[in-house]
């Protein structure tokens, strides 16, 4: 739904990191566009984010 960012690019840097052999995460929310508006997604966003930071800092 990204007005901004198609997922045809998406998916060719996946497909660049996968053959680089570069670790990567994904996270798509379905239901947003280009900036997380509902509260459930920003929620969910917020609480990857603060584990990431967790683990690897």
């Amino acid at each position: 739904m990204d007005e901004n960012v198609h997922f045809l690019h998406t998916s060719k840097l996946v497909n660049a990191l996968v053959k680089a052999c570069k670790p990567h995460t994904l996270q798509l929310y379905p239901n947003e566009r280009h900036g997380i508006r509902s509260h459930e997604a920003s929620e969910h966003y917020r609480v990857l984010v603060l584990n990431f930071l967790k683990q690897n800092l």
